[in-house]
């Protein structure tokens, strides 16, 4: 995610909880690319886990 421009960091507490840290000021095309790279990132990694692959919404 990093490689491509979205900058994320996994929670302290121990738990499963990934967060976001996006600007105060944010357009709506930078947080539909910030979805974009997040769907795709975690279906690769599905495919390399060996999950299902499944369909995201859009709208």
């Amino acid at each position: 995610m990093r490689e491509q421009g979205l900058i994320l960091r996994n929670d302290d507490r121990g738990d499963l909880t990934t967060q976001l840290c996006p600007p105060l000021v944010i357009t709506r095309e930078e947080c539909d690319r910030t979805v974009e790279i997040l769907a795709a990132s975690f279906d690769e990694l599905g495919k390399k886990r060996g999950s299902v692959a499944t369909k995201h919404a859009r709208g």
